[in-house]
């Protein structure tokens, strides 16, 4: 609760005109969501949809990932995926400063906590 994304859901609920998506594959995957990522699916869904190379098991393994404390084998894993994950947004059109932004985003996401 700490960090204000349920005031932010509901700010961005009345005045969804603001919202800024990164890219239409965001909007199509968070747009029901008002930008938010809520389920840890749509983690997983933008990850296989925006990177290169990256399945959807791929995504799920992410996921997985992001929401563990981890090192060795795991910080391997989400290196690689966060480099196909780059390169990937890049080929679709982002700046890899905004892919960088949503992988950051995500991996916020993945540490929430009620």
């Amino acid at each position: 609760m700490e960090s204000e994304v349920p005031e932010q859901y509901l700010k961005a609920m009345e005045n969804s005109a603001h919202i800024n998506y990164e890219h239409p594959i965001v909007e199509e995957i968070l747009g029901k969501y008002y930008g938010f990522l809520i389920f840890q699916e749509s983690l997983a869904e933008l990850a296989h949809k925006l990177g290169e190379d990256i399945s959807l098991e791929d995504g799920n393994e992410l996921r997985k990932v992001l929401t563990k404390k981890g090192t060795g084998k795991e910080d391997k894993i989400k290196t690689s995926l966060y480099f196909k994950f780059i390169n990937g947004c890049r080929h679709k059109g982002l700046t890899s400063e905004s892919a960088d932004k949503l992988w950051k985003k995500m991996e916020a996401f993945a540490k929430y906590r009620l």
